[in-house]
């Protein structure tokens, strides 16, 4: 954890030159040091997030590949007739589908805001 210290205003400012990870958050509560209180109403927590458009194109194609594979699995599946393995090629394919479509709604909220 890192702690980041405000002036006697609450306000703190940083810059992040670089990171290797994919994307970064950074979370900042703001809290008077003297009285212990935070700025932000009922503890709310401030969220920065970012991701490059390289690094969305990136959560893309690998979702496409996660759909393409759990597709062709429960094509397979289907020409085998066994019963077992269609039904976990279809949860295979729901899992995939759902986190396909838990980024696309998360980039365009995401875009929206911007």
């Amino acid at each position: 954890m890192t702690y980041l210290y405000c002036d006697e205003t609450g306000f703190a400012m940083f810059e992040v030159s670089s990171t290797s990870s994919p994307s970064a958050s950074y979370v900042v509560v703001a809290k008077n040091a003297l009285t212990g209180q935070s700025s932000i109403d009922s503890n709310e927590v401030l969220v920065v997030f970012a991701t490059t458009t390289k690094q969305v194109k990136k959560l893309i194609e690998d979702a496409y590949t996660d759909l393409t594979g759990s597709i062709n699995d429960l094509k397979a599946a289907i020409e085998s007739g066994q019963a077992e393995a269609i039904e976990k090629a279809v949860e295979d394919l729901t899992k995939a589908y759902k986190e396909a479509d838990e980024l696309v709604k998360s980039e365009f909220t995401e875009a929206r805001g911007a």
